[in-house]
């Protein structure tokens, strides 16, 4: 019986991780219905019950020391998915321009693929700074990470624009802009520090 708790507890992080990727479904839907008038409050719970899992999953998973390669891909993965998905509805939507969508994608696929180049100059020269964990195959700089938090609250905003004030729909293409730049920004720390090496 205790073997079986502690097993529930360990992936508690990645049923976290599982639930943000099923809910991240009906909140497209929900989205869909708010930005064309017929949606409710739903799909801000929808969008704080997405941002909470995310949050919670790696406290946990660091606080029960239950970090595993696995539930980091899985958290990165739930991220993505929603992130995607979240972006490609806007724009099907004209609440944020296309080309956005291209920026987004654009900054997940380059992240994917400086990691590698990057995760060999970390191991071979040790005074470079980054959160990256020595299992996780991916490297995290702070503009990047700070592109995908945004990223992920973008919806949100949009949300409680579309809910409480829509005179301030202004706010979504400054946002847009922020974002932009900031992964631009990123790109060019992270190819210049491959360049380095």
């Amino acid at each position: 019986m205790i073997a079986m708790i502690f097993q529930l507890t360990k992936n508690i992080p990645n049923i976290l991780s599982s639930i943000r990727i099923i809910i991240t479904i009906p909140f497209i839907f929900s989205l869909y219905d708010l930005i064309l008038g017929t949606g409710s409050i739903i799909s801000l719970l929808l969008f704080s019950i997405i941002i909470i899992s995310d949050i919670l999953d790696g406290y946990l998973a660091r606080k029960l020391n239950f970090v595993s390669a696995f539930g980091a891909n899985l958290d990165i993965f739930a991220d993505i998915f929603y992130s995607f998905l979240s972006t490609t509805i806007l724009c099907y939507l004209n609440v944020v321009p296309i080309w956005f969508l291209f920026i987004v994608i654009f900054k997940f696929l380059e992240f994917v693929i400086t990691s590698k180049f990057l995760k060999n100059y970390k191991k071979i020269n040790s005074t470079i700074h980054s959160e990256t964990k020595k299992d996780n195959f991916l490297y995290f700089d702070w503009l990047g990470r700070s592109f995908g938090i945004l990223t992920m609250l973008l919806p949100g905003l949009v949300c409680i624009i579309y809910l409480f004030s829509y005179q301030l729909i202004g706010i979504i293409s400054y946002t847009i802009l922020i974002l932009t730049i900031i992964a631009i920004s990123s790109t060019i720390l992270r190819l210049i520090k491959i360049k380095i090496a």
